[in-house]
């Protein structure tokens, strides 16, 4: 994708929010659907050039792969990623196990995305079997427009929820989307690093 400002005027993250952003919409759309919108596009621009609002434009050219739900909610998340400042912040914020009758395992998990950029993650649960089982969050039924929501059944007692365990999108924050304690150490090393003079800035 081009931009028409010249080269130093461009936002050095310019590029990268791009790709973020069709890397997202094609995860969204499914990857058979996605490719088969790409061949298309290829065909009509092959040996030229094109603008983000071409592209955005060409969402909604038909034929199309995609329903006309699907092409709306592209052109959507497409919008809200190129035009907004900022980037998606994901935030864990609970989840409920429940046992079912059954012998598996119902966990809901409850998420919230702050900032401008605004897309249903996925999220992903592992059980004790050590698989992971993911899904796409649903927009809260609350009027607040940034919670996200996912039940996720498994065989077998969950152990960890994660938002955006395939990490498809740049998260502002990677160690606030998990039910797990992070691994982080203040203090790597021997105790010698303790020392007041090893932290003076």
């Amino acid at each position: 994708f081009t931009s028409h400002d010249a080269y130093r005027g461009q936002h050095p993250f310019l590029f990268t929010k791009q790709t973020l952003a069709l890397r997202q919409l094609k995860s969204f759309a499914g990857d058979p659907t996605f490719y088969a919108f790409v061949r298309t596009l290829t065909a009509r621009f092959e040996f030229g050039t094109m603008s983000p609002p071409e592209f955005r434009a060409f969402l909604g050219h038909l034929p199309s792969p995609f329903s006309p739900q699907l092409r709306k909610d592209l052109t959507l998340f497409l919008d809200r990623w190129w035009t907004a400042e900022g980037w998606p912040d994901f935030a864990f914020d609970h989840m409920d196990t429940t046992a079912l009758p059954e012998g598996k395992w119902l966990t809901d998990i409850h998420a919230s995305q702050a900032g401008s950029v605004d897309f249903p993650p996925l999220i992903g649960v592992e059980d004790e079997s050590g698989r992971t089982y993911v899904l796409r969050a649903e927009p809260s039924k609350q009027p607040d427009d940034h919670a996200w929501n996912a039940g996720i059944v498994t065989p077998y007692r969950p152990v960890k929820a994660v938002v955006d365990p395939t990490h498809e999108a740049f998260d502002a924050d990677r160690f606030n989307n998990s039910s797990a304690p992070t691994g982080v150490q203040f203090f790597p090393g021997s105790a010698d690093t303790l020392r007041d003079d090893a932290y003076r800035s």
